[in-house]
């Protein structure tokens, strides 16, 4: 029996310590999958995956206990890429697999290579596998993972930085790697930072979308910018942003 998944393992180790009344699990683990190749009959990847489950943080009075979701292991993933200065480049894609949750699942992808998966569990698995609670999981092909750009030194700007907020409505429908990619096709040079930095659904916002707030860090290395430069390039964003998407500013 080969494995096609270093999951299954990743669970089982999750349960021999849930056994032994550990709540708290932070596991990784690197090594070989199998799977069917239409060319060799059997292929090995090597790949990197990782499981955690339980509490976010040991029990202290400083924060309220709570338990780990999707932002914590998307937290740990992203710090991991930054490392190899991937973070800006690998796309998180909405996506649907045979062992994750439909509607808490993604695929990573750096550029047409797809780099791996992660999300919760599904529930039947979880039912199946008697276990207390979800599970967050990812696996990711290591050698693609171990990719990364020679840092390169870069002078600092002289010349002041520019930031905007953009409140968005957004369907559900469109992620937030879709957004910001938007806001970025295109972009001139002095667009240095393009981040979400807030999600908010309830009133005044409508079923089935959300707000979602943006922040844009402008800079440019030769000149200081005007109002000009920056109303331009944010009108061309907005309009790429309502003829993709129909997104449109939060009033």
């Amino acid at each position: 029996a080969m494995r096609t998944t270093l999951w299954a393992g990743l669970i089982n180790t999750l349960k021999y310590n849930l056994n032994r009344q550990q709540t708290r699990v932070r596991l990784f683990e690197t090594g070989l999958r199998f799977v069917p190749d239409a060319a060799t009959g059997l292929q090995q990847e090597a790949m990197f995956a990782g499981l955690i489950f339980g509490e976010q943080s040991t029990e202290q009075w400083a924060n309220k206990a709570r338990k780990v979701d999707f932002f914590d292991l998307k937290g740990d993933l992203e710090a991991l890429l930054e490392l190899g200065s991937l973070k800006t480049q690998v796309q998180w894609q909405r996506a649907t697999h045979p062992a994750l949750h439909p509607g808490v699942s993604a695929r990573l992808m750096l550029g047409e290579q797809e780099l791996g998966w992660a999300g919760v569990l599904h529930p039947s698995l979880e039912k199946a596998l008697d276990l207390p609670g979800q599970v967050f999981v990812f696996e990711l092909h290591q050698q693609i993972l171990l990719q990364r750009r020679v840092p390169r030194f870069q002078p600092v700007s002289r010349f002041p930085i520019i930031r905007r907020d953009l409140a968005l409505l957004v369907a559900d429908t469109v992620s937030s790697a879709e957004l910001l990619a938007c806001v970025k096709q295109d972009a001139p040079a002095f667009l240095r930072e393009a981040e979400v930095f807030d999600v908010y659904r309830g009133q005044g916002v409508p079923d089935s979308s959300a707000s979602i707030a943006i922040r844009l860090i402008l800079q440019d290395n030769e000149r200081t910018l005007g109002e000009a430069d920056v109303d331009t390039f944010i009108n061309a964003a907005l309009l790429r942003l309502n003829t993709q998407f129909g997104i449109t500013l939060r009033t």
